[in-house]
């Protein structure tokens, strides 16, 4: 009974102060599943979103193809939805019902406000790992539910917003600790979600399984064998998985740029983001390089407070040193698996502010193996809540009253708060001081509407990668061949040339470019009429 209870209250407590989060954050117009205006507005100044719905908008309409979760009319050949962060999981249930749902529908709303309900829940569960008191729990998992990279993630990288993904997988290695059982069905299910959200989840659940797996063949060598059967079993279902919804296969896209979206040794204290220009008031913005915006893990004003006083103390109290000793013996496979995160995030290309300190040549195999996950400061998120967690354990474990933990940890909150308090109204304001209207150029232009009433494919010739009207294609339902995943160029695509011999009577062709269109028109006028919208040159097959 003392153990539905403490869970009775881990969920129920989860779920409200998730959804309280979630509110004092965005507001709640989101959960509004036919309110699709805010996608357009470009969020932290990115409109990675857009695309995320784009992804979403041609799957939904188009065929149920292999791998399952492929907008066959999207790009030439169709385009797997992992690669456009569209959530897969998500898309595939949505889609399964799509003939009931409204005509305008996104999910990220909702989902959203799902990842931060899941965030505040296994929070819970993290801390009373160390402590039964509700009380402490419940105000140091403010630190984790506001948690400045998932704010930061929210609605600009939906997908990534999945933290709770990274809080499951701390928690199933501590607690397999505690009671020698590995939890294989947890990591499992962890994999198979993992692959079907965002694959760069993959190596911080499976490099905290790799630790789990190991410290239980050294407590016990005698069920090495089974243990690594184990492992080797819940990769192959996790692949399997990922070649069934596309998101691994030979026919996916090739990335670079590992070293470029790395992690700045400034990041820690450095409360600059992509969009934003300070998320502290207590601590000045640091200048970065290359593609380090992405690498933000700013950790707040409250935890660098305690992590400072921390530090001092195991400096000055010589008694710690044995208690420090014991800890990192304890933990020495962790704390190895955190140098791993923190190297590869770095990468070979290492910064500090404006400055390249110093760079190494990766073998060229060994780069290609890393470019697949080239925005690499995002591994660093298992070290960053580790940190958070570890905060929490010292200050538990501290030999004060409970009266005296209580003040600070409440002291703690207040100064995070405060110090974050600016960009949580900045992010309130966006969402809640107005409806804001569908903006789509497309969408809202009746010639366009018109034009692809009656017919059903778009051949475009340039601009290739916009975002909003691949929206208004996937919308439409009309095939079309742009190139919108995150892991492709379109300036390389090859543009094929339309004359006689493959000319389409179903397809309209469109360019921005005069001397494109002047080039078509020499090949098939006569079967084409022509019109100009905006910038777009068009040419539309004779019926």
């Amino acid at each position: 009974m003392k153990f539905y209870k403490k869970i009775d209250y881990f969920i129920i407590t989860g779920i409200l102060i998730g959804i309280l989060a979630f509110g004092v954050l965005y507001g709640y117009s989101t959960l509004d599943v036919s309110y699709d205006g805010w996608i357009y507005h470009t969020y932290a100044s990115e409109s990675d979103v857009i695309q995320h719905y784009a992804g979403w908008v041609n799957y939904r309409n188009s065929p149920w193809d292999f791998p399952i979760a492929k907008a066959s009319i999207l790009g030439e050949g169709g385009t797997v939805i992992s690669f456009t962060d569209s959530i897969p999981i998500v898309a595939i249930i949505c889609k399964i019902f799509s003939s009931v749902l409204p005509e305008t529908f996104q999910y990220f709303g909702i989902y959203i406000l799902v990842c931060f309900v899941l965030q505040e829940i296994v929070a819970m569960k993290l801390l009373s790992l160390y402590t039964d008191n509700k009380l402490f729990i419940t105000i140091y998992t403010l630190f984790f539910v506001f948690s400045p990279i998932l704010i930061e993630r929210s609605f600009r990288h939906c997908a990534l917003a999945s933290h709770w993904i990274i809080l499951f997988s701390i928690y199933f290695l501590l607690k397999s600790r505690r009671d020698n059982k590995i939890r294989w069905f947890g990591f499992c299910l962890l994999g198979l979600l993992t692959i079907s959200i965002h694959p760069y989840f993959l190596p911080m659940v499976y490099g905290l399984f790799i630790i789990n797996c190991i410290e239980m063949i050294i407590k016990d060598k005698k069920n090495t064998i089974k243990i690594i059967f184990g492992f080797v079993g819940n990769i192959l279902c996790t692949c399997t998985w990922g070649y069934i919804i596309g998101a691994l296969g030979s026919n996916n896209p090739v990335a670079d740029k590992y070293g470029f979206f790395s992690l700045n040794l400034n990041a820690l204290i450095n409360p600059l983001s992509q969009g934003y220009d300070s998320w502290s008031i207590f601590f000045p913005v640091l200048p970065q390089i290359l593609g380090n915006y992405d690498g933000f893990n700013y950790l707040g004003a409250g935890i660098i407070v305690a992590l400072s006083g921390i530090i001092v103390l195991a400096i000055t109290k010589r008694k710690n040193y044995n208690k420090v000793l014991f800890r990192i013996k304890n933990n020495f496979l962790l704390l190895i698996g955190c140098l791993f995160f923190t190297v590869f995030s770095v990468t070979n290309v290492v910064t500090l502010n404006d400055k390249i300190i110093f760079e190494y040549k990766l073998p060229q195999k060994l780069l290609n193996i890393f470019n697949i996950f080239r925005a690499s400061a995002r591994e660093f998120y298992p070290v960053y809540y580790l940190i958070l967690l570890s905060v929490f354990y010292i200050i538990i474990k501290w030999t004060v009253s409970n009266r005296k933990k209580f003040y600070l940890l409440i002291f703690l909150v207040l100064i995070q708060f405060l110090d974050l308090h600016n960009i949580i109204i900045e992010k309130n304001r966006y969402f809640t001081t107005q409806r804001l209207e569908n903006i789509s150029s497309f969408e809202n232009d009746e010639s366009w509407i018109r034009l692809f009433s009656e017919n059903s494919s778009c051949y475009m010739f340039d601009d290739r990668g916009n975002r909003e009207l691949a929206v208004f294609f996937g919308k439409k339902g009309i095939k079309n061949n742009l190139r919108i995943n995150n892991r492709d160029s379109f300036e390389q695509n090859e543009t094929v040339m339309v004359n006689r011999s493959n000319f389409d009577i179903n397809t309209i062709y469109c360019t921005k470019e005069k001397d494109t269109y002047y080039l078509i028109f020499d090949n098939i006028g006569d079967l084409v009429t022509t019109k100009k919208l905006g910038e777009y040159y068009i040419l539309i097959p004779k019926k």
